[in-house]
């Protein structure tokens, strides 16, 4: 079978690549790419490069852990709208597999095809996740964030 670049050992040779340089260190599997993780490269989760994004919708309301405040879930809620802050309970979109329950700061915002785009950090492992804005969410602390409009 041929790869999108041409020989299909050449395809498998640029997927081994990309995956060494995501940090995975085979006594650690459980921090794939976790140092190397950067903002802007597609990226939604330290494993989606490897496998694919299984979104699964969960209609689900709870309390920020941050600031108490009440979220009532739509199915597609993961950050309270008042302080914008968000839990790490995903490895994948609503599957509430990963083992790191830390919460996840709100550190920047970006423009995305014209919409806005979350910045969050994962205060316990540092992992970044990107998440798109609600129509809900707190403008002032959204504006408050740093960012860049490109």
């Amino acid at each position: 079978m041929m790869g999108a670049t041409g020989s299909a050992g050449h395809f498998r040779g640029n997927f081994h690549k990309k995956f060494l340089r995501s940090g995975f260190d085979s006594r650690h599997p459980e921090k794939i790419g976790v140092d190397r993780w950067e903002v802007g490269v597609g990226f939604q989760s330290q494993h989606s490069d490897l496998m694919g994004l299984s979104f699964q919708r969960k209609k689900e309301n709870f309390n920020c852990d941050k600031c108490g405040f009440f979220v009532e879930g739509n199915g597609y809620t993961n950050h309270c709208p008042k302080c914008l802050w968000s839990k790490h309970i995903d490895v994948n979109p609503g599957d509430r597999g990963e083992i790191c329950q830390s919460l996840m700061e709100p550190i920047g915002c970006i423009l995305k095809a014209g919409k806005q785009v979350i910045i969050h950090r994962c205060v316990g492992c540092g992992i970044k996740r990107r998440v798109k804005a609600g129509t809900a969410d707190n403008s002032a602390v959204l504006i408050g964030l740093p960012g860049k409009t490109s």
